[in-house]
């Protein structure tokens, strides 16, 4: 603060040689050297280290996710960049909360942010940026980018250094507690004491202020846009004030990020932002090359990094769900003490599913010591099931004491193991044990970790899942133990809201948690009932002409028979429509296990990862006999890789039907001759060509 000062004296000792601007500089170099100035100036430098010392304090560190007790780690060394891309124009509000449209994980580089540049100007305005709407699904990164913008503030690195003062961070679950009118300063200052020196002039002079509103999502105040907070003064409900900060009539000049997941923005066609000082960007997770970082820094060494990445390039559902950090990390946790123990041979593969995958890190979690409890108490894990339940059942993530003990859980041994006690006053980031020479603490295992949340009374402890994710698949196990009393038919009941997807994915762990390979792991630990397993299979029956979801169910059950059974009669055109990699994957397999053709398939592969989405889904097309991608273009890399597939059925595929875009040249290619009746589109030009293929020939020119 004080270095700013100085640079201004400087600057204004220039304009006092103007003798249009002499007598106001003067004035000003007269009260930055009265005292009172720098009394004042001595106030805000105070300030600002105090609240660098609570941020570091509460986000310096991260909590390792290892499955015995490891270090807790600072932020900075092993914190991963995740690709930011800027939002398509016109955002489209999604309703399922896992709803896997946009696995983007290679989006142009010229549609990229780097967390450097994310409040530089837009190219097409002079205009600072002073609002950034960013958005992601669960566990893609949000939060923790949050963390590792306030640190690196707090750090005095240079970018965030010189373009804020101050930088604040409000995690909106925080305020869910809050059930009396309240102001804004209150607030801020709830959550950061250090500021209540300066809090008044930050709010009415804010132009070098950061807030950053982390996980707009889980705010439970409904945002009031009809009577916004104006003045931060103001009585008002907790909704009035932080729809006052998203539409601008509070911190007005300064700067504001908000994150959200992809449900929940409807709230932006309230607000009207200036394109020239607001970003909108989506956080669409890792790279490959980002995964590949991730794996090298978690595992500490390239060699075991390469063997676990070599395993998941073989894998595309597990590889697929990699682009997300929490399952990056979880995978990382799994995969690491797979291959250290004797099970990463060839007579036990790695897990395939993700079903697999996380009952594999309950197994791991349950073989370290300490859960033989699960083992010798195995109702303790019931009420953690259904806690985990009827949390998705009622959109509920965060859990208080009095949640724990309606479902039973104060005394039960499952808590000692899932949860972490931390007592009202702790810093977020404290664990059990201290390493005194390196500052830095140890974490105890957790599948629940518990956060400290602040009301204006009195501190209040909370709980979570450490993924939403997991919590889904709790809830899927709570219905596969034998102590369950409540019918499956809750999870796949008609919602009053066709778009309602809060069961989706649950409904893929319950099919998995059918199948062999999970049911072993676990069954060394506790055991599982197969009562619900007719009613699931009906339901799937039932079920599959609505949407590919079926085929994820299906998938993750691993049952050839029950495939084939349910690839009867499918209409593949109907439910293929803007495909991911992960879908991409699913259908492969149950067409490569029905082993069955297919008539016509008609699919649109999205804009992006068209040549990954080829690659693929290359096993499938020799599957059919008419082939039609629906108004895109797949490219001369994706024709390569469609009519190398189609070699070893050259004669099945009758007719293709595609758009010419960007293809240039077909390139001879090793395949034996091939003829087919080729449609190609040119907006409304149509020509039909009878192409002949084969290993010596490369005529075909669009």
């Amino acid at each position: 603060m004080e270095e700013g000062a100085e640079s201004f004296r400087s600057f204004c000792k220039i304009l006092v040689q103007n003798e249009h601007t002499t007598v106001p500089m003067l004035k000003s170099i007269t009260k930055l050297e009265s005292d009172d100035m720098k009394k004042e100036l001595s106030v805000w430098g105070k300030a600002q280290e105090e609240l660098k010392e609570e941020l570091l304090k509460n986000f310096g560190t991260i909590q390792d996710c290892n499955v015995s007790p490891g270090e807790c780690a600072r932020l900075e060394d092993s914190f991963v960049e995740p690709v930011i891309v800027k939002s398509e124009p016109g955002i489209e509000v999604e309703s399922q909360v896992h709803k896997k449209k946009k696995l983007s994980r290679k989006k142009n580089h010229e549609d990229r942010v780097s967390m450097e540049n994310l409040f530089d100007q837009n190219k097409s305005s002079v205009q600072c940026v002073s609002k950034v709407v960013m958005f992601g699904r669960p566990g893609i990164g949000k939060s923790m980018l949050c963390k590792k913008l306030v640190v690196d503030w707090a750090e005095e690195k240079e970018k965030m250094k010189n373009k804020f003062d101050f930088v604040i961070l409000l995690k909106c679950r925080n305020l869910n507690h809050i059930s009396t009118k309240t102001t804004l300063k209150k607030i801020l200052l709830n959550e950061y004491p250090s500021l209540r020196e300066v809090v008044d002039d930050l709010i009415e002079n804010p132009s070098r202020i950061l807030l950053v509103l982390d996980a707009l999502n889980e705010l439970k105040h409904p945002l009031d846009f009809e009577n916004v907070c104006k003045s931060p003064q103001e009585a008002n409900k907790v909704g009035s004030i932080i729809a006052g900060l998203l539409q601008g009539t509070l911190l007005s000049h300064g700067t504001v990020l908000v994150t959200t997941r992809l449900v929940g923005l409807e709230w932006l066609h309230h607000v009207d932002y200036d394109p020239r000082s607001t970003r909108k960007v989506e956080i669409v997770g890792f790279s490959q090359e980002k995964t590949e970082e991730f794996f090298e820094k978690f595992n500490g060494n390239m060699d075991k990094a390469k063997q676990v990445l070599e395993y998941l390039s073989e894998n595309d559902v597990l590889s697929s769900l990699c682009f997300n950090p929490v399952f990056c990390r979880i995978t990382a946790t799994c995969f690491s003490r797979y291959f250290d123990s004797h099970e990463g041979s060839a007579r036990d593969p790695g897990p395939k599913t993700m079903t697999e995958l996380f009952s594999l890190y309950l197994h791991l979690h349950l073989e370290h010591p300490g859960g033989e409890s699960i083992t010798s108490y195995p109702d303790s894990l019931l009420p953690l099931c259904r806690l985990a339940f009827h949390g998705v059942k009622e959109r509920k993530i965060l859990f208080s004491e009095e949640d724990l003990k309606r479902e039973g859980i104060t005394q039960s041994l499952a808590r000692k193991r899932f949860l972490q006690k931390m007592l009202p006053g702790t810093k977020v980031s404290s664990f059990s044990k201290v390493k005194k020479e390196e500052g830095i603490t140890k974490p105890s295992p957790a599948l629940l970790s518990e956060f400290f949340v602040k009301t204006e009374v009195e501190g209040v402890c909370h709980y979570e899942f450490l993924h939403v994710t997991v919590q889904e698949f709790f809830a899927a196990l709570y219905f596969l133990l034998p102590q369950c009393s409540e019918s499956v038919s809750k999870v796949y009941g008609k919602s009053k809201n066709k778009d309602d997807g809060r069961f989706q994915i649950v409904q893929q762990f319950l099919s998995g948690l059918l199948a062999d390979k999970p049911r072993d792991s676990l069954g060394k630990h506790f055991k599982l009932s197969t009562k619900p397993k007719d009613k699931i299979r009906s339901w799937l029956q039932e079920y599959k002409p609505k949407d590919l979801n079926w085929l994820h169910c299906v998938y993750e059950l691993q049952d050839v028979e029950f495939t084939k059974t349910m690839m009867e009669s499918v209409e593949l055109e109907k439910l293929t429509k803007n495909l991911t990699t992960l879908d991409c994957t699913v259908v492969v397999y149950a067409l490569q296990t029905a082993n069955r053709p297919v008539d016509s398939w008609r699919f649109n592969l999205g804009s992006t990862d068209l040549t990954q989405k080829m690659k693929i889904l290359s096993p499938a097309f020799p599957f059919c006999e008419k082939l039609q991608f629906d108004h895109q273009s797949i490219g001369d890399e994706g024709l390569e890789i469609l009519m190398r597939s189609l070699a070893s059925e050259p004669d099945r595929l009758k007719e293709l039907s595609l758009m010419p875009w960007k293809l240039k040249l077909l390139r001879s290619m090793e395949s034996p001759v091939m003829k087919m009746s080729l449609w190609v589109y040119h907006f409304t030009i149509a020509d039909r060509l009878v192409v002949f293929l084969s290993s010596t020939t490369s005529f075909l020119v669009l």
